[in-house]
């Protein structure tokens, strides 16, 4: 009866999105299930191939560079935060390192700053510049996305 209702649980927490191992254990701890069911219900999912940490990082990644562009610095705490192992974390930010990947997922959450526009051209760059490094982009990508945006507006 417990199992079942824990195995209920589960799969609802996975039907709203997909969900790291550690995440989901927390989310069942949380409803108070024993860690004995915890851990069989796991097991269950990990054999039926509901729930696998290396798909879950590269869900979250694709999500967050097509909705909420982030640096790759933040993507690495975000995923240490649902308890991945650090090889997981890292074979998944693989493609994202580049540089030319840091500057276009930066250029395109710039570019959703609209309002920034209006700014005198010194605190348009202040804002900018806090707005991409509090998403985890580099000083490097930061500086080339204000370059870029600097120059269309100059030919636009």
């Amino acid at each position: 009866m417990e199992e079942e209702k824990a195995l209920r649980a589960a799969l609802h927490l996975l039907k709203i999105r997909d969900r790291s191992i550690f995440e989901l254990k927390s989310r069942l701890k949380r409803k108070k299930f024993p860690p004995a069911i915890i851990d069989k219900i796991i097991a269950k999912l990990l054999t039926q191939k509901l729930l696998d940490d290396e798909k879950f990082a590269k869900l979250w990644i694709d999500f967050r560079s097509s909705f909420r562009p982030k640096g790759e610095r933040v993507l690495r705490l975000e995923l240490q935060k649902f308890g991945l192992a650090q090889e997981i974390i890292d074979q998944a930010l693989k493609g994202q390192s580049s540089q030319d990947v840091q500057f276009e997922l930066a250029y395109k959450a710039a570019l959703k700053k609209r309002a920034f526009k209006t700014l005198p051209p010194d605190e348009f760059h202040q804002k900018i510049t806090g707005f991409l490094a509090r998403r985890g982009f580099s000083w490097e990508v930061i500086q080339q996305v204000i370059a870029k945006m600097s120059k269309s507006e100059q030919l636009g």
